[in-house]
This record gives C-alpha cells, structure tokens and sequence, in this order.
C-alpha cells in the first residue's frame, strides 16, 4: 500500500474477509429485499388498487347524483329528507325513495 491509494480502498483492504463477505452479504440482501418490494408494490396496485378506485369513483358518482343538501343542511335521498340516518316516511307507513 502506497500512501496515494484512497482513504477507503486502505480501509476495505484492512478488513477481513468474513467482515469483506458479511457487508457484501447485507448490501445485496438489502437491494434484493427492495426489488421483491417494489415489485409487490406495483403488483398489487395494478390488480387491487385500480379496480377499487374505479369502483369507488362510480359509487361517489351515483351519491353525488342522489344525495343532496338544503341551505339549512338537511339532507335528502332522491329528493326525500333523511332524518337521524333514517328516510322520513309517507303518510302511508313506507319510505319515500328508498336508496337502493
């Protein structure tokens, strides 16, 4: 070793080899672990991910359709008022524009 060698190439030539084999042993795990990661990632996020947020677009959709809300904020389904999370009923006894 010669004093123009690097710093770290005289540091890593100091080390033994279980030590050498050891750091190589985690580093490689490490990225190996990572790209089995990454790659689950993507996966599920294609197959599960899309599929839930379309459906989930399509629900809000239809809620944003039936759903609305008064100045004094009450609200209605389908034009009938929703009282303590229950639909007011007719004089009838049935409820008036039953979500579905």
């Amino acid at each position: 070793m010669t004093l123009s060698e690097p710093r770290l190439a005289r540091w890593w030539a100091r080390r033994t080899i279980r030590f050498r084999l050891a750091l190589w042993y985690g580093v490689g795990g490490t990225l190996l672990l990572t790209v089995f990661a990454v790659t689950l990632y993507s996966f599920v996020a294609v197959r599960m991910g899309r599929p839930l947020d379309y459906q989930l677009r399509g629900d809000l959709a239809r809620l944003e359709k039936t759903l609305s809300v008064k100045p004094d904020r009450t609200l209605l389904w389908s034009g009938a008022e929703i009282v303590r999370g229950h639909l007011k009923t007719s004089q009838f006894g049935s409820p008036q524009n039953q979500p579905p």
